[in-house]
């Protein structure tokens, strides 16, 4: 702590501060010398009638806790508190001195301290003005919408004795647009400027209560703890990408500043950081905001291809019927085939794209489409054998006939043939033809005449039916 020395030497006889001297006829003389470690102090000697003041004044932060002074008395003389004793001149405003000179008389003086400038000012309006003091200014700090009150603000104030004040205590003033002069006076002419201005109240707070994103039109909220700091957000499938574009509220202290911050952490998740700093710039907090999109619920089946190792067959899907339908040639082989598929993001599909998969006996098959939220949806597979569409053809007839071949001579423009026979040949009856027709196709032996006499050289001998299609067949007989 810092100690103040005040030195004061004392010769001659002095009347009392407030107190009766045992030799009212004797007067002292004292002559004060001073030595301080500080200049914050000002001392000066008073005289009111017979009472001699030493008055120490002082500015707002000086310490006078601990006061440390010294005197030097006539012969034989004393005092009380002795020479070089700490006095507490902040709790105590007058310290009074009693001095026994040697024949016995006792003399007083005494030390008192006073602010130098305005003690205090007092503001007679209501609660929502403060009064903050700067050095030896004043700051009337006010909220929002309170500024008339700062157009009439009656002062108190409390000045050294002796001193004089423009404007003095008891009037008003008007610091609403400008700041206001005390100008002080005091008793040993020294003047002093104060200054009474406005300072509109700032809010210390940083906080955030909840954002709200408006995506497409519908709103959604996260509601901010406010012991972690933290939030959550879930949008639905694929909205991530709006969020960077999106309208944002953030609802937050009156007046405080906000800062945002995007980091995309994957595909489907951002992080949001809103830093938030106070009106008044001391307090500062930082809020995140996880940002996640909902899993995709779609299981849709947008295409599908059946490969059996030689051939692709496009699918046609009903959507509404969950079915997929193929049309393959008659006699496709329908061994180790598998599918090429195409599902909706994130769905899967079961039997899986490549694997091989078995029709039951009725050519189809169940493919599951399973969603990223788990939601499954069946498709059926229906494969559709068409007939054959090759043209139906006799490429020959051969008749064997009393253990010779006999070959017909086809027209397929006439659907006609002729069976050429030697006239040595005797038909009793027409035998089943040897007929050699086009893949896949079938025949029917419909009816065989002869000519009784076989006196005919051209006569039916049979009549063929393969595919719809009717052959004749005649026979000629040649004379050899």
């Amino acid at each position: 702590m810092k100690n103040i020395y005040i030195i004061i030497s004392l010769f001659l006889i002095l009347a009392s501060c407030g107190k009766e001297t045992t030799d009212g006829d004797s007067l002292w003389n004292i002559e004060e010398i001073l030595i301080l470690n500080t200049d914050k102090l000002s001392i000066y000697k008073e005289t009111d009638g017979q009472d001699v003041v030493f008055s120490i004044q002082y500015n707002k932060e000086t310490d006078l806790t601990d006061v440390i002074y010294s005197w030097e008395l006539p012969n034989n003389a004393f005092s009380k508190p002795e020479s070089g004793e700490i006095i507490d001149l902040k709790n105590n405003k007058k310290v009074n001195i009693e001095v026994t000179l040697d024949d016995g008389s006792v003399r007083y003086c005494c030390i008192i301290s006073e602010y130098k400038g305005v003690s205090e000012l007092k503001i007679e309006l209501n609660d929502n003005l403060t009064v903050k003091k700067t050095g030896d200014d004043f700051i009337i700090g006010y909220n929002r919408g309170d500024e008339e009150y700062l157009k009439n603000i009656k002062l108190d104030l409390q000045l050294p004795k002796g001193s004089v004040s423009t404007p003095k205590s008891g009037d008003s003033i008007d610091i609403s647009e400008e700041s206001k002069h005390i100008e002080t006076t005091l008793a040993d002419g020294t003047k002093k400027t104060q200054t009474i201005s406005s300072e509109m109240n700032k809010s210390n707070l940083s906080i955030i209560t909840k954002v709200e994103y408006n995506i497409l039109e519908t709103i959604y909220t996260s509601i901010l703890n406010q012991n972690t700091k933290k939030g959550t957000l879930t949008i639905p499938y694929n909205y991530i990408s709006n969020i960077y574009t999106s309208e944002i509220k953030i609802y937050h202290s009156n007046y405080s500043l906000i800062q945002i911050d995007y980091t995309q952490l994957n595909d489907s998740k951002i992080e949001v950081t809103l830093t938030v700093t106070s009106e008044d710039e001391t307090s500062v907090e930082e809020y995140t905001i996880l940002i996640d999109e909902m899993l995709s619920s779609s299981n849709i089946l947008n295409s599908f291809v059946l490969n059996n190792s030689y051939n692709d067959f496009t699918g046609i899907i009903d959507e509404n019927n969950k079915t997929i339908s193929i049309d393959v040639p008659y006699n496709t082989s329908l061994q180790n085939i598998y599918a090429i598929t195409n599902v909706s993001t994130d769905a899967v599909i079961f039997p899986k794209d490549g694997n091989s998969f078995v029709l039951n006996t009725n050519n189809q098959a169940i493919f599951s489409v399973t969603a990223e939220d788990g939601e499954k949806q069946n498709y059926t597979l229906h494969i559709n054998e068409l007939e054959d569409t090759t043209e139906a053809t006799i490429h020959s007839i051969t008749y064997l006939i009393n253990g010779t071949e006999y070959k017909a001579i086809i027209n397929e423009t006439e659907l006609s043939g002729t069976l050429i026979l030697p006239n040595s040949v005797t038909l009793h009856s027409v035998p089943d033809p040897i007929v050699v027709h086009s893949l896949n196709s079938t025949f029917f032996l419909t009816f065989a005449t002869t000519d009784e006499d076989n006196q005919y050289l051209l006569f039916i001998i049979s009549s063929l039916n393969v595919n719809n299609k009717t052959y004749q067949i005649y026979v000629t007989f040649l004379a050899i």
